[in-house]
């Protein structure tokens, strides 16, 4: 399995990740601000279809990630573990819950049981967790020890049979489409069936047998970590007693082979021994000699210098006895998050903080989101290039919302900012244009600007318009805007993403847009519209609604952006960016 890199970077405008849609209920705005709602106040919407089971804290803590230290807010659509990556989380609580502290991983079952349960059985039901680059039988493995690591009920029958579905012959493939089935797979596949109590069929047990003497007999040293130590890890009581001095011999082998290989296959092989009934053998073999060249960071075990902790060696860090103490990444409830959702994440801190803000709930975020902000997402953009934007639009809002040292931000270099206003067609150039007009950035006004030309109708080219008028004062420049919002508006107050040309489905009311919308004519919300759309509810839980075709309306971004203008800030632009 190739590493897997845990840093953010750049984004397109319109690469939005997403939250789950949870529930924001038992609070209510009431003139102009939020309220708490008694039992009492909840009891009258049960004709809303919004049973008010969630209370707002849940919807906010769903999304939050942190390890203890430092946190951050995710976004994601449908379930929640669409911001989930198997891989991370499997390797992740295996090494806090086998690290000799037994750190817990507080992962909550039940949200956990969502979206792993459809994978492990390969179920085409619900939203699943990343599982990018991994084959068919490492998904299978990983999920049934996360299952049992947090305990997930499953069914091994059912489990079982997909196993042998990679079958062929008394050897398994890694997934369907492996025409090559190996003795390294077939380890799996026994190690897999054996953790959920079912036996492997007796030919491959045996088939396993005789390849492993043969293998022993030859001796290949390419055979030796791929082949050989998994087949021996997976011998049964049987074969170990039967061939007891054989073992005992390569054993030695293998420990008189440790200073040849790379920290990588020394490590791994270590640990899969000591997983296996054979781990007692190796418990005299030094730490100098197992963990000779590993790179140990206060973050686990990493590949190179500079590079971010690997879940997976670090797991086989702690089980091969070289790591005990380590700060994993921040995860959340329901599991470490994927790498599009960490990449995303300054954009949802900024959403999620302000909605804790409009809950008075910024407290509780602030000390570990400062700290991710000054340990991670600054000292990112002061090694970018000195003329990308990156997060620096997400960054600079968050230095606002947590009254951050506004110093620590680095002084850059903002591009072409009047390439971006001649740019009448992209969209790319937004961060760009907000940061130049967040930093209070004046340009001159062109010549003429020409406010007939047919520029479509989508919300952000709206946007774009409107902040080149802020640049640069030119008139033409708000004609512009206004036309565009004239072709969104559904007139009740609320406004579309976009129109299409012959699209007949445009008629949803998009809460993000009419957020944006009222920054554009620099006025509040209009909170009621958006309930009768049913694109909010009655408690402002925006977005993520069966009726809400838009995929950049996930509930974080959607509620944030509808919180921000209904407090009646029109200075900030009601999305991060």
């Amino acid at each position: 399995m190739a590493a897997r890199k845990t840093i953010f970077g750049r984004r397109s405008v319109l690469a939005w990740a997403s939250l789950a849609a949870v529930l924001f209920a038992g609070f209510i705005w009431i003139d102009g601000k939020i309220e708490q709602r008694t039992a009492a106040d909840q009891s009258v919407d049960v004709d809303s279809g919004n049973p008010m089971e969630q209370h707002p804290q849940e919807l906010l803590r769903s999304a939050w990630a942190t390890n203890g230290t430092v946190g951050f807010f995710v976004d994601v659509s449908g379930s929640r573990g669409n911001a989930i990556s198997l891989y991370e989380t499997a390797w992740w609580s295996r090494s806090l819950t086998k690290s000799p502290n037994r750190r817990s991983h507080n992962l909550d079952r039940s949200t956990v049981q969502e979206w792993l349960l459809p994978i492990l059985y390969g179920s085409s039901d619900g939203e699943l967790a990343d599982t990018a680059g991994m084959p068919e039988l490492a998904v299978i493995d990983s999920a049934i020890e996360l299952a049992i690591n947090t305990g997930v009920a499953i069914d091994s029958g059912k489990v079982a049979r997909r196993i042998e579905s990679l079958r062929t012959g008394s050897m398994y493939r890694s997934d369907m489409k492996d025409n090559a089935p190996s003795w390294g797979n077939t380890a799996v596949a026994m190690k897999a069936l054996r953790s959920i109590r079912v036996e492997p069929p007796a030919a491959v047990v045996s088939a396993a047998e005789k390849a492993l003497m043969t293998s022993l007999d030859v001796r290949k040293p390419d055979d030796l970590v791929d082949q050989v130590i998994p087949l021996m890890a997976v011998m049964d009581e049987d074969a170990r007693r039967r061939h007891s001095t054989e073992v005992a011999e390569q054993l030695s082998h293998i420990k008189s082979e440790l200073p040849s290989m790379s920290a990588l296959d020394r490590v791994t092989s270590v640990a899969m021994i000591r997983n296996s009934p054979l781990g007692p053998e190796t418990t005299a073999w030094p730490s100098s000699l197992v963990c000779k060249d590993l790179l140990v960071t206060p973050q686990g075990a990493a590949f190179t210098k500079g590079r971010a902790a690997d879940s997976r060696l670090t797991a086989n860090a702690v089980d091969a006895g070289c790591l005990s103490e380590f700060e994993p990444p921040p995860w959340m409830q329901s599991g470490w998050p994927s790498l599009q959702s960490v990449t995303s994440s300054p954009q949802a801190s900024v959403a999620g903080l302000r909605i804790a803000k409009a809950l008075s709930m910024t407290e509780e975020y602030r000390k570990p989101l400062t700290a991710q902000l000054t340990q991670t997402w600054l000292p990112a953009l002061q090694s970018a290039k000195p003329d990308g934007v990156g997060n620096l639009v997400s960054v600079n809002a968050l230095i606002g919302l947590l009254n951050a040292d506004s110093k620590a931000l680095p002084s850059r270099k903002l591009g072409d900012v009047h390439a971006a206003i001649q740019d009448d067609k992209g969209l790319q150039g937004i961060p760009l244009l907000l940061s130049a007009w967040a930093e209070g950035a004046r340009l001159s006004p062109p010549a003429s600007v020409d406010s007939d030309v047919d520029l479509g109708a989508n919300i952000f080219v709206a946007a774009r318009e409107e902040l080149k008028f802020r640049l640069t004062g030119s008139e033409g420049y708000r004609a512009r805007a206004t036309s565009v919002l004239q072709k969104l508006a559904i007139g009740d107050g609320t406004f579309r993403f976009e129109v299409k040309p012959g699209n007949t489905e445009t008629n949803h009311a998009s809460p993000i847009a009419t957020a944006i919308a009222a920054w554009i004519t620099q006025s509040k919300v209009d909170v009621e519209s958006l309930r009768g759309s049913g694109a909010c509810t009655q408690d402002l839980l925006c977005g993520g609604l069966p009726q809400n075709t838009m995929a950049v309306d996930t509930p974080l971004l959607a509620t944030s952006a509808v919180l921000t203008s209904a407090t009646g800030d029109t200075k900030s632009f009601p999305l991060a960016l």
